[in-house]
């Protein structure tokens, strides 16, 4: 006979069980994409994380991940876009406030790179060393 209980709690175990595996896969993407980017291969580290794409609420560390390689293989356009994306979701980290002025540097926006330096050092736990970044950019920006 058919037992609904039973194949619910079969459901639920195998949805639970594929949620493990998404999770677990995700982390190893990371991890090699992060071996990738070491290793200066960026457009592969690219190409992997494209492939798997958790929304931006979800998994913020992957997405700022991806807009590392996007920048360090001369994708801009596209790392701006992840960028924008990321602080959509919360405007107060300042690391995707000078992630996306670098970005918009590279793009040769410099104007708007300006505003995204100077929006990271309105937020207080700017780290020293990328405030030195954000000072040394905006003085080079300055002479532009």
């Amino acid at each position: 006979s058919f037992d609904e209980n039973k194949l619910a709690s079969q459901l639920w175990r195998l949805l639970v069980q594929s949620a493990g595996l998404a999770a677990v896969a995700l982390t190893i993407i990371l991890a090699t994409a992060r071996v990738l980017l070491a290793q200066e291969k960026p457009d592969a580290a690219v190409q992997l994380l494209g492939s798997a794409q958790p929304g931006v609420q979800a998994d913020p560390e992957y997405h700022e991940l991806w807009a590392v390689a996007l920048q360090q293989n001369k994708q801009a356009d596209d790392a701006i876009r992840v960028y924008y994306q990321l602080l959509q979701r919360d405007s107060q980290q300042a690391r995707w406030w000078v992630g996306l002025g670098y970005s918009l540097e590279l793009a040769a926006r410099i104007d708007e790179s300006r505003k995204a330096y100077k929006s990271s050092l309105q937020i207080p736990d700017l780290d020293a060393n990328l405030k030195h970044f954000v000072t040394q950019r905006l003085k080079q920006l300055a002479q532009r």
